[in-house]
């Protein structure tokens, strides 16, 4: 662990990832990596490992109706007896910082437990946790800037900080569980500086109010399920009757595009369409886990929805 940072992957995230964050449709999804995260050791019964994660939310248009909210980060260490169990909280704090004290961070008020009961990082690759809207929620509704998220295993009961301890902020490592010897075990993932790997928030939501059905009728729209996805995910757009050209194409992190799809345009009276991409690039190769860009565009209209691979 802690080896040195990518410059080339923190360069793209800074400029590729950020601008396209969010989709201004009626139903869209944003897709987040923290702009902070750090974990650190706690004692008494064990070494308990605690994240803290902070993500920016101000992409998400205000006013907008949350569906789900998931966290989808890259385990690639499973430790000991874990047995997939996570207890995820709203951290009711804008300020930290990875650079603050222990003692500050685990004594920031906390609220909205939500419990998984099993199923987190049971597995080496990417884990997906139990709907988190309630703990979003807490920080959206009110707009703040930040939303962050305390993750503990709820089978290691420690809880005293070690006197002096500081927070790890490696830069290929976040833990989570017990690290002691013959204890229930651990899980380690990436954390913000693995561009194409850290903890994404992925969020989805839609527009209301009065105008929501001729918004419907006239907007044109992009969305991809499931996403991320491992193995095929359907792009779905609408609303291209008045379209003169269409262009659906597929770019990876570096701005390359790896796939274009053919539109039938002879046949655009239904509002709804879509395609299936597997993954791979024109040649048939599979393209490798990353953050992948879907680009429509109709002449007049663009649309870009990110797309997460994973495996």
């Amino acid at each position: 662990m802690c080896c040195s940072k990518s410059f080339f992957y923190r360069f793209v995230y800074v400029l590729i990832i950020v601008p396209f964050l969010s989709v201004g449709s009626l139903h869209a999804q944003a897709i987040f990596a923290p702009v902070e995260d750090v974990f650190f050791y706690t004692f008494g019964g064990g070494e308990g490992c605690n994240t803290f994660l902070k993500y920016d939310i101000t992409s998400v248009p205000s006013g907008r109706i949350i569906d789900s909210v998931f966290l989808t980060p890259f385990v690639y260490l499973i430790n000991g007896g874990w047995n997939g169990n996570m207890d995820f909280w709203n951290v009711n704090d804008q300020d930290w910082r990875e650079s603050d004290s222990c003692n500050l961070i685990w004594n920031l008020p906390t609220s909205d437990l939500t419990q998984q009961a099993g199923g987190f990082g049971t597995a080496i690759g990417w884990t997906q946790s139990v709907d988190l809207a309630a703990i979003f929620l807490t920080d959206y509704d009110v707009g703040n800037t930040y939303c962050s998220i305390k993750m503990k295993d709820p089978d290691e009961m420690t809880s005293v900080l070690m006197p002096g301890s500081y927070p790890l902020d490696y830069d290929d490592s976040l833990m989570v569980g017990d690290r002691a010897i013959g204890a229930i075990g651990y899980i380690v993932f990436y954390p913000h500086e693995w561009a194409n790997g850290p903890p994404w928030l992925s969020v989805f939501y839609h527009a209301v109010g009065v105008s929501e059905e001729q918004g419907r009728m006239d907007a044109l729209t992009l969305n991809v399920y499931p996403n991320p996805f491992k193995e095929m995910t359907d792009i779905i757009f609408g609303n291209l009757q008045r379209a003169e050209s269409i262009e659906l194409k597929i770019y990876n992190a570096t701005g390359r595009c790896v796939r274009a799809f053919s539109i039938n345009q002879c046949n655009l009276n239904n509002s709804v369409k879509s395609v299936c991409w597997d993954g791979r690039d024109v040649s048939g190769k599979q393209s490798p886990p990353g953050v992948y860009f879907c680009k429509l565009e109709t002449g007049d209209k663009t649309i870009i929805e990110k797309i997460c691979l994973i495996k």
